[in-house]
């Protein structure tokens, strides 16, 4: 897992472009019971705005029936970090579209919340997901998608790792597709899998 001290919120300079200078705190929509918490080493791409990556976690989370209240980090990462996290933690080379670091009592099976888990005040760190927006914008671009529509559906996929799914068997991967188009319809978004 990647630790954070704090999260720096993104704000926008004249010229439209996020900047990260200093602004510190996490987004916690009013009587939402999922946070999501933003960080960013990126300055020159776009970048979604605070309250999409919210919707897009929390329907994430819905469309998984995963009800906890719970907080979630997103990384916005430069090519560079995320080859380094990629090479140390995947031991693979080159820089991911999301990689996802969920806390070792992030997956719940089909019951209550594990007491050791809980957070204070009955929240808790499902994990880190971090996200590299230049590869996420040139992957947009080559598979003819909407910018908006390919950030919802890498950071709902990088969500549904937090809380266990994976696609390494073809039934599991099956299974997380199946979670990931439900939840970018109830997004408006069309079918990531669908080329077109």
């Amino acid at each position: 897992m990647i630790s954070s001290t704090g999260s720096l919120m993104t704000t926008k300079d004249r010229k439209g472009k996020r900047n990260n200078k200093g602004k510190k705190g996490a987004i916690d929509i009013a009587a939402m019971t999922q946070t999501v918490e933003l960080s960013s080493s990126v300055v020159d791409c776009w970048l979604p705005a605070d309250a999409q990556c919210q919707r897009w976690v929390q329907q994430a989370l819905q469309t998984a029936a995963f009800t906890f209240p719970c907080r979630v980090s997103l990384r916005f990462a430069a090519p560079e970090e995320s080859a380094a996290l990629n090479q140390t933690y995947r031991g693979k080379q080159g820089a991911c579209n999301v990689l996802s670091f969920p806390c070792a009592t992030s997956s719940i099976p089909s019951g209550a919340m594990p007491e050791a888990a809980a957070m204070p005040l009955g929240y808790r760190h499902l994990g880190d997901i971090v996200l590299c927006p230049p590869l996420v914008e040139e992957e947009a671009q080559q598979q003819g998608k909407a910018l908006d529509a390919h950030w919802a559906h890498l950071t709902v996929h990088g969500t549904l790792h937090l809380i266990g799914h994976d696609h390494g068997e073809a039934t599991a991967a099956a299974a997380m597709e199946a979670i990931e188009i439900k939840s970018l319809a109830g997004l408006g978004f069309p079918n990531p899998y669908v080329t077109g």
